[in-house]
């Protein structure tokens, strides 16, 4: 059996770009230096897994799959585009280690990997 431990959002701070969109934030500014993304501790057994994740699309960063359908639906009417894309970043919590050093790994690892991923995502 699956545990899976959820913490709605979660904002990082480092060189990634701002989150969210409508309700929850405004279009991403990629000059400021935070990002919201969920975040998930998965267990099965002795073995466990800490995931970031988060919905890269034109310019914003959603967290929640509702309000990706529903700017999926006005990106296509407005723009005639439905694009976007799913990023999950997962990291193993290894027996000798607790999961802030897993965390402190991750997010780390974000920090870094975002700009890079903004120059290929959708705009």
């Amino acid at each position: 059996m699956h545990k899976i431990s959820q913490r709605p959002v979660q904002r990082l701070n480092g060189s990634a770009s701002t989150a969210g969109a409508g309700p929850t934030g405004q279009r991403a500014d990629r000059q400021t230096s935070s990002i919201t993304v969920n975040r998930a501790v998965m267990e099965k057994g002795a073995s466990k897994q800490l995931s970031y994740f988060w919905f890269p699309q034109r310019d914003r960063v959603l967290t929640n799959a509702w309000e990706l359908k529903v700017y999926n639906f006005w990106d296509a009417l407005t723009r005639q585009r439905t694009d976007g894309a799913l990023v999950r970043l997962i990291t193993p919590v290894y027996p000798n280690e607790d999961v802030a050093q897993a965390e402190a790994r991750l997010t780390a690892f974000t920090q870094a990997i975002v700009p890079v991923l903004n120059e290929f995502l959708p705009k």
